[in-house]
């Protein structure tokens, strides 16, 4: 069921979803001693938390945090740059030559590279999430998979499906909120020339999508 529906989401956004029998790059558990359960992933598959190759990850303070958290889910990415026009890994792996990459982009506006999101790690501590709705939880579980959220940040004044676990009873699961930003994130342009460009891409996109949901309703109620 939770893969069925993080794979409805993805689709939705038209990430290609691979066929049953693909080599996954989303592994979600869940246990009833998540701190245990992460420290021991964290030191049997180090490379899949911090593989050799530098500004993949959020780093050893936040991986600390992962494995000692006492949050009800806890999630790990990792990104990699790659070539904005074929996709080619655009790093150098510890031990290995650095690649050779073209591009066809001479531009300020443009980057001849692009972060994609490599692989998500999540540990659900059903101790801890045994009071919420399945629905709502597996909701949960999507919108960490698919976008880089910030842990620590503070959601409780939007209205969304991360703050599941301050107010569960008035999250049943996605919201506007959460599908206009994902749909944001994923049609902004992933090649904007710097981290901050980028952001204002998806900015843009979410305003334009609010806006054309606000007409679209406009005019239904005429």
């Amino acid at each position: 069921m939770l893969a069925d529906r993080i794979g409805e989401v993805a689709h939705d956004l038209e990430i290609r979803v691979g066929e049953p029998g693909c080599t996954a790059n989303v592994l979600i558990i869940a246990t009833e001693d998540g701190p245990s359960v992460a420290s021991a992933l964290v030191e049997g598959w180090r490379r899949r938390f911090r593989p050799p190759i530098d500004n993949t990850n959020m780093g050893l303070a936040a991986l600390e945090r992962f494995k000692t958290s006492d949050a009800p889910v806890r999630w790990w990415h990792i990104s990699l740059p790659v070539s904005a026009d074929t996709g080619q890994l655009a790093a150098r792996v510890a031990g290995g030559e650095p690649p050779s990459i073209g591009s066809r982009t001479v531009s300020r506006m443009r980057s001849p590279l692009r972060y994609d999101l490599n692989s998500a790690t999540v540990v659900i501590d059903m101790t801890k999430a045994s009071g919420v709705l399945l629905p709502a939880l597996m909701d949960y579980a999507a919108m960490v998979v698919l976008a880089q959220v910030d842990p620590r940040a503070d959601y409780s004044d939007q209205p969304t499906v991360l703050n599941l676990f301050g107010d569960s009873q008035n999250v049943t699961g996605l919201t506007d909120w959460d599908r206009a930003y994902l749909q944001a994130l994923y049609e902004a342009e992933p090649d904007r020339a710097s981290a901050a460009a980028q952001e204002a891409a998806v900015a843009e996109r979410l305003q334009k999508g609010r806006r054309a949901a606000a007409n679209q309703q406009d005019a239904q109620t005429e």
